[in-house]
């Protein structure tokens, strides 16, 4: 009988632990799901891309005012100089070297733009746009402007 009661106690003793790791399991398959979840969530990319979203948004705050505070006036003040030259265009590298070419692959370094912002030269575009610029991109993310 003793034997009977040992069997017993070790067979309910096998159900809790099985139920135990049924219910495990089920608890993990819950956690898994993840169809209420944003895409990308398990490898945390969204709040990166949110970071990215936000960082972007300031440059092209900080690239704006850029512009508007000293970026036109410098720019006008370099197309007076180049029109009274019989020039019409110039271009501006990364860095914010402004150029003009002088012949066949030779060009001549006519001003500096400090504070270009290089990273966003849409923002400078959309601007020199609306102030009557003609832009375009060359080679190496050089930007023309033309009047």
């Amino acid at each position: 009988m003793k034997k009977d009661k040992e069997e017993t106690n070790e067979n309910d003793d096998d159900n809790k632990q099985q139920k135990n790791h049924a219910d495990a399991r089920k608890a993990h398959a819950d956690a898994e799901k993840t169809e209420d979840l944003p895409k990308n969530h398990e490898k945390g990319s969204e709040t990166i891309n949110f970071d990215n979203q936000e960082k972007q948004s300031r440059c092209r705050a900080q690239a704006a005012i850029w512009y508007e505070n000293e970026g036109c006036e410098r720019i006008q003040a370099i197309r007076k100089t180049l029109e009274s030259e019989n020039r019409h265009r110039f271009s501006v590298n990364r860095e914010g070297i402004c150029s003009i070419s002088i012949g066949k692959r030779k060009y001549q370094r006519v001003a500096i733009l400090k504070g270009y912002p290089s990273g966003q030269t849409e923002v400078i575009r959309e601007k020199l746009k609306k102030d009557g610029f003609i832009t375009s991109m060359g080679c190496n993310n050089y930007l023309w402007i033309s009047w």
